[in-house]
């Protein structure tokens, strides 16, 4: 009787094992199985995009954020984006000193040949760009194509379809203000070109898509959000606020396009900010619209002649305090006005804040920058100017904006290469309005990251007021006193630096001599 109870239990037992098991197989078989959800099921069709996108009546609305829509855009779009590939040829002598940069004496005796200055070295370099019509032109970025000796173009630039096949290149123009150049190429093919979006409608948390090769991989395509719009004090030039991505982008997406979700190109990919030469999640393009405007110069002369009206500009958040002690409510403060100028030539003073240029409201600096220097030589401008208190009414025509190269003084240049500071004269007046307890100093303007300014816990808006308890005045004054103390062996200054009108000092590190 027990065996026969014991039998049952045991058949029990193994039939409710056997349910359990095929349970569970049905179970992980449907856990496996993806059913499509009701919202992709009612989902409404998406635009259709050609080989080059065209959004002709399409809205912002009409675009639905889905996978599919990423897949199309960067099909099409990556068509469109080419590798820029340049060689730039150098003597062996420049070519093995780059290479063994650093290493002992000894092992460059050893490996060094005799003779080595013929022009057997290559400079390889990539970067990307892409189509903007049917008949070859490419942007992309002017560094791209520049040789690591400033100021010259690669000897050999050659442009790779996403296809595999290569052309020669030849350059059209370049703009070094905005670091945009523009290329043609012969093709014998069909070629993609991107169309032109509006940057001006770009706002922060767009969706973007970033195309280019990046190390070098080809048609490598990142997307993020717009992070941030212009106003970045460690952007590269003045003539442009830049756009913030935090799309991935790495060296070789330089030139490359940044798209909206709509297929428009409304940005070239330029620079990152990395301590470690790769992204860091904060990634800058240039904005279309300033490259859409110069791009009829570029075509025809080959280069961009822009506006000048000669006056000196705050910038930076320092800016804001100094048009509030002035008590303008907006506009870019004149700190100097430069002599035989467009702006000398019809009165503009020192502390006048500029507020419209031909009714356009001038917020910031940055922002008087950025419309002079879009109108050509020539131009009649209607300024809306701040003075004493009340708006004035004053008309200039622009002069050519001259070449950075001739117009920058030897001694400005030996400071920011040497202590990483802008600095300009502050006026006893000038003191008085900011409440300082003196009546002389520099006031800071820019502070380059990790320079011996920076170390030392400059900021901009700072006043230095002393060096080594010596009073400065000039920009001059700062320099010789720097370069006395460095030829004393000494390693560091003190600076008795003004912030709001509280005093305190600041011991600046010297750089060493260069041997």
């Amino acid at each position: 009787m027990n065996l026969g109870r014991k039998s049952l239990w045991l058949a029990a037992l193994s039939i409710v094992a056997v349910v359990s098991f095929l349970t569970g197989l049905i179970i992980s078989a449907r856990l496996g199985t993806r059913v499509p959800s009701t919202a992709e099921a009612v989902q409404p069709p998406l635009p259709r995009w050609t080989a080059a996108p065209d959004p002709a009546g399409l809205s912002e609305d009409d675009v639905v954020l889905t996978q599919d829509l990423f897949r199309r855009i960067a099909q099409s779009v990556s068509a469109g984006v080419v590798k820029v590939q340049t060689t730039t040829f150098v003597s062996r002598r420049r070519w093995f000193d780059d290479m063994f940069r650093g290493m002992p004496e000894w092992f460059r005796f050893h490996f060094q040949e005799p003779g080595d200055e013929g022009p057997q070295g290559r400079e390889p370099s990539w970067g990307s760009g892409f189509f903007i019509d049917s008949t070859g032109l490419i942007l992309t970025n002017l560094h791209v194509i520049e040789s690591r000796e400033e100021g010259k173009i690669a000897d050999d630039i050659r442009v790779i379809l996403h296809n595999g096949h290569s052309y020669k290149a030849e350059v059209v123009g370049f703009d070094r203000r905005l670091d945009v150049a523009l290329l043609r190429i012969k093709p014998d093919e069909p070629v993609t070109a991107l169309s032109l979006g509006d940057s001006n409608k770009v706002q922060v948390g767009d969706w973007v898509i970033a195309v280019g090769n990046p190390f070098n991989f080809s048609n490598s395509v990142t997307a993020g959000i717009i992070s941030g719009r212009g106003g970045t004090e460690r952007r590269p030039t003045r003539y442009v606020d830049f756009i913030q991505t935090d799309a991935p982008i790495n060296p070789g997406n330089s030139g490359g396009p940044l798209v909206n979700l709509r297929g428009e190109v409304i940005g070239i990919n330029n620079w990152i900010f990395t301590n470690s030469f790769q992204w860091a999640g904060l990634g800058f393009a240039i904005p279309i619209n300033p490259v859409k405007q110069v791009l009829p110069q570029l075509k025809e002369k080959g280069h961009v002649d822009r506006g000048y009206l000669g006056v000196v500009i705050q910038f930076g958040e320092s800016q804001a305090q100094i048009r509030k002690s002035l008590g303008a409510p907006y506009g870019a403060p004149v700190i100097d006005v430069d002599k035989g100028t467009p702006a000398d030539e019809i009165g503009i003073r020192r502390y006048d804040v500029i507020m419209e240029v031909n009714d356009q409201k001038v917020e910031r600096a940055e922002d008087l920058s950025d419309i002079i220097s879009s109108y050509p030589p020539g131009t009649k401008v209607k300024l809306k100017v701040w003075r004493d208190g009340k708006p004035i009414e004053l008309t200039a025509t622009l002069a050519r904006l001259p070449e950075e190269t001739t117009s920058r003084p030897a001694r400005e240049e030996r400071r920011k290469q040497t202590l990483g500071l802008e600095l300009e004269p502050i006026t006893p007046s000038m003191a008085e309005r900011m409440g300082l307890s003196v009546d002389h100093g520099l006031l800071v303007r820019r502070v380059a990251p990790q320079s011996p300014a920076y170390e030392a816990g400059l900021t901009e808006g700072d006043v230095i007021a002393e060096v080594d308890r010596k009073p400065v005045q000039s920009v001059d004054e700062f320099i010789d006193l720097v370069e006395k103390a460095r030829k004393a062996n000494r390693d560091s200054v003190i600076l008795l630096v003004f912030r709001g009108r509280a005093a305190q000092p600041l011991l600046m590190t010297l750089p060493l001599p260069k041997p």
